[in-house]
Formats: structure tokens, C-alpha cells, sequence
């Protein structure tokens, strides 16, 4: 039988399987109790949702996307109950306002070691949107240059996480070697590249590859003001998941197969090749479909 249940409530069964503290905990619930329905959305449309969920477990976020200003003014109105400076929803607007987007959408992230809220927007850009918005330094800098020279004139879209204070940018990259290309990214930025085996499982993947990451300003000269780096895989088959998950040391255990069943979804629908504190630690990327299914 098809599954009747909206994404919101699958998502939050799905949550269960995942230890994010009761505060984080809260702060996810609050965020989707925030959302629109479709009844408050444009043309009764409902926005989409889906999960992220590092591979080790330490990391969940749930985020959701539809038409752009009826996502952005209920998160700014979330924003403004939980008392978050309103800097953050002054940058918003602003940056809607420049760009006009057609589709944007809001996240909130719950790790073991804290949590963070965010906004991004799902319209290709060119790349001169994403850098202005980026926080002006040696980042953004070593990024545009590694583009222009790569190839790349725009993105598929870009984010701004608040307590983070990072713009997240995403991009598909040109037909060719894309594990030189994210090498040479890694080169500029002061990052180490992809080890052999997940080099080789990037190399063999039939699918388009992107790029992802959230560019910052170094808090220390050994801070490469750089996070979520890594390279997307785009529809990757159950083997290459697999293969990802041994080479970074972890089981495939049952607590997956679990998420992935309260969630409601069919295996992963992008999975990010990258690091984290100097380790291969996938990022396995689900889209859990619309808010409510429509009636017949």
C-alpha cells in the first residue's frame, strides 16, 4: 500500500532513530511546527522536505523548500519568536530582494555538539550572486578563482547558516575528472583532497557530480574558513552508498535501514563525498516529497 502519510509526519518518526538531544530535539519540532501548509502557501502548493544525515549518526537536518516568500516570511516570523537577532532576517530579505528567487526554503541542523538554522535559495544563480553574498576573505576569494578557471559561471543555488555564519553554495560541476577538479578546490582552500578509495568510487559513479560548501571568514590562521566540502553524487546505487560507508569505517547497520523506512523513501537521493576533522564522513541527502499528500 502507498504511504498516506505527509512528509511532516514521517520526518518526525524518522527523527526517533537519531540521538539529537532533547533541546535539539525541540528545536526541530518547533522549526516544522513553523512551516507552512499548503493552505498558506501560493496556489495551495505544498512545500517539499527532506533529510541530511551524516553517516555516523552525528548530524540531522531537516529542511523544506517551495515558493520563496511564503517559506522566508514564516521562518523570519520563527526567527523573531525564539529571539534571534534580527540581522539575520534583515540579510534574508535582503538578499531576496536582489535575487527575486522563485524557490527558496529554511533548515534547521541538530548535532551532538550543538545546533544551527539556516535559509537557502534553489534558483541556478550566476556565480557573482554566490560570491557577493559570500562573506568577503581568502575563501571566497580562492573559490571564484578555482571557478572561473574550472569553468563554472553559475550555481544551483546558495544558503546562509545564522549561528554558523557560513554562505553555502552548490554547483554542478563541468563534464571531466571531477575528483581533480575538487583536488585543485582542496589545493586553493589549504584542504586535503579525496583518498584513493573514495576517489575511485567518485571516478566510477555514471551520474552527474556536484560540488558543495560553506564558505566563511578564518576565525585563526590555521582556520581555513571552510565547512561541508566535499563532492555530490547525484542518484548514487545502493553499492556506491555501501562502499562510502566501510571506507569511512562504519557498519551498515540496522538504525539506516530504520531512518530510511519511518522516512518513507527509497534509498538516498545525493550523497556528499567529504570529510570531517580530517576523516571521509558521508552525507546522505533524501528528499522526502511533499508536506501532505494530495486527496483523490
Amino acid at each position: 500500500m502507498p504511504d498516506t502519510r505527509s512528509a511532516r509526519e514521517r520526518m518526525r518518526m524518522a527523527r526517533t532513530t537519531v540521538q539529537v538531544g532533547l533541546d535539539r530535539a525541540q528545536l526541530l519540532e518547533a522549526w516544522i511546527d513553523r512551516l507552512p501548509t499548503a493552505a498558506h502557501l501560493p496556489g495551495g502548493q505544498p512545500c517539499t522536505m527532506g533529510a541530511d544525515l551524516v553517516a555516523d549518526l552525528s548530524e540531522l537536518t531537516w529542511k523544506a523548500w517551495g515558493e520563496a516568500g511564503g517559506m522566508l516570511v514564516p521562518f523570519a516570523e520563527f526567527l523573531t519568536a525564539a529571539g534571534i537577532d534580527e540581522a539575520h532576517r534583515e540579510r534574508m530579505f535582503a538578499t531576496y530582494r536582489q535575487l527575486q528567487p522563485k524557490v527558496a526554503g529554511t533548515f534547521v541542523e541538530a548535532r551532538t555538539d550543538g545546533a544551527d538554522l539556516g535559509w537557502f535559495i534553489a534558483d541556478p544563480l550566476p556565480l557573482l550572486a554566490a560570491i557577493a553574498e559570500a562573506d568577503p576573505g581568502r575563501p571566497s576569494e580562492a573559490f571564484e578563482r578555482w571557478a572561473r578557471e574550472t569553468g563554472v559561471t553559475t550555481v544551483a543555488g546558495l544558503g546562509r547558516s545564522l549561528f554558523g555564519g557560513m554562505t553555502r553554495v552548490g554547483l554542478l560541476l563541468p563534464a571531466g575528472d571531477a575528483v581533480a577538479r575538487h583536488d585543485a578546490l582542496a589545493r586553493a582552500l589549504g584542504l586535503r583532497a579525496l583518498g584513493d578509495g573514495a576517489a575511485e568510487v567518485v571516478r566510477r559513479h555514471e551520474g552527474p557530480v556536484g560540488l558543495t560548501l560553506a564558505l566563511g571568514v578564518p576565525a585563526t590562521a590555521d582556520d581555513a574558513g571552510v565547512a561541508d566540502f566535499g563532492l555530490t553524487l547525484m542518484q548514487p546505487g545502493t553499492r556506491t552508498v555501501v562502499e562510502l560507508l566501510m571506507l569511512a569505517g562504519l557498519e551498515v547497520d540496522e538504525t539506516l535501514a530504520t531512518f530510511e523506512g519511518f522516512l518513507g523513501v527509497d534509498g538516498v537521493a545525493v550523497v556528499v563525498v567529504g570529510s570531517r576533522g580530517g576523516k571521509l564522513m558521508p552525507v546522505l541527502k533524501y528528499v522526502a516529497g511533499v508536506d501532505a499528500v494530495p486527496s483523490v
